[in-house]
């Protein structure tokens, strides 16, 4: 369990805006876990769904959940597993890498519908109602990322669980988080731990060859 020192620290993000604080993601989001399926579960036609094969894929830019990389599973299933459900400004953290630098790989559900999170997932839907493009750039960041990266051992398979997520600091505003219309396209502005765009993460992720394990490809 963190101390109230470590997660008020910013030091790993800079100077914080006024108005903002340090808080646990778990006071941001809820957390539970995905569907336990395999690939005789998907289907042509139904709920989209996806697994942690496509958020560790190279296509994977973190701050959308692009249409290639979905999967289908039939309705009654997903509608027997609500808690797996990701609603818009909800997350998908895969819960397992084979390397560090996959450790914290996410795709944030930017649609305007429901989504669900597959094999090995954790969901973070959130607590209330707010734009989360900010939080989808700040996960890519290796600064940010560093908080779980330290607790893990050094094994074969890394296990990013939801012990790992809950407790790790984010920095959010008293007052209001951003809405879309007040971020820039390019984070240049943007705090140093944050500055990066989506072209620039689709480029780090082109560079690197799949991360997700193929027996369990989804």
């Amino acid at each position: 369990m963190r101390t109230k020192a470590e997660i008020n620290s910013s030091e790993w993000f800079g100077a914080l805006p006024k108005g903002w604080s340090m808080v646990p993601l778990s006071s941001l989001f809820r957390f539970s876990k995905g569907l336990s399926i395999t690939k005789a579960d998907l289907v042509e036609t139904g709920k989209p769904v996806i697994s942690y094969g496509q958020i560790h894929s190279k296509q994977n830019v973190g701050v959308e959940a692009l249409e290639g990389l979905l999967r289908r599973v039939p309705n009654d299933l997903a509608k027997k597993n609500s808690s797996s459900r990701v609603l818009p400004n909800g997350f998908v953290f895969a819960d397992t890498s084979e390397d560090l630098e996959g450790c914290g790989n996410n795709v944030r559900n930017n649609l305007a519908h429901e989504l669900y999170g597959g094999y090995h997932t954790v969901v973070l839907n959130p607590r209330r109602d707010f734009n989360s493009k900010y939080l989808a750039y700040l996960f890519t960041t290796d600064a940010w990322r560093y908080q779980i990266r330290r607790d893990l051992v050094d094994v074969k398979l890394f296990s990013v669980n939801q012990t790992y997520l809950l407790t790790k600091p984010m920095p959010s505003s008293r007052l209001k988080m951003p809405s879309a219309e007040s971020l820039p396209t390019s984070t240049s502005a943007a705090p140093p731990s944050m500055q990066t765009s989506t072209s620039a993460v689709r480029s780090s992720r082109s560079s690197r060859s799949t991360r997700s394990l193929s027996p369990c490809m989804l």
